[in-house]
């Protein structure tokens, strides 16, 4: 699963890169989202989308439909920034239907001291 996660980390100026190289970038839909997507960004048949704020430009949603050890894997996740903080990823989803396997990650908002 590691590489999985590493091959589509937006993190990873590689991945980025490549992802960005292939991007379409779509008008901002009513909530102030740029939506900007991609296929077959490390392997044939993958689709990427991320979501990215018109006003910060600050990753706010991004989503990964692909294949892994020959099932389909569907991730998202859903990002928040804390004002003159981080842009952190705040919740994410994993489903692996093949396994019938879901996994949820909740990331409790972070505070100031």
């Amino acid at each position: 699963m590691d590489i999985f996660l590493g091959n589509y980390s937006p993190d990873d100026q590689r991945n980025g890169s490549l992802f960005l190289s292939k991007a379409t970038f779509h008008s901002p839909d009513s909530d102030g989202q740029i939506p900007v997507s991609a296929e077959n960004v490390n392997i044939n048949g993958d689709n990427m989308s991320w979501w990215i704020d018109k006003n910060t430009y600050f990753l706010t949603k991004r989503s990964i439909s692909t294949t892994f050890k020959g099932g389909n894997i569907e991730f998202t996740a859903t990002y928040k920034y804390i004002p003159g903080g981080i842009n952190y990823m705040a919740y994410a989803e994993l489903l692996i239907p093949a396994k019938n396997l879901i996994v949820r990650i909740h990331y409790f908002d972070y505070k100031k001291n």
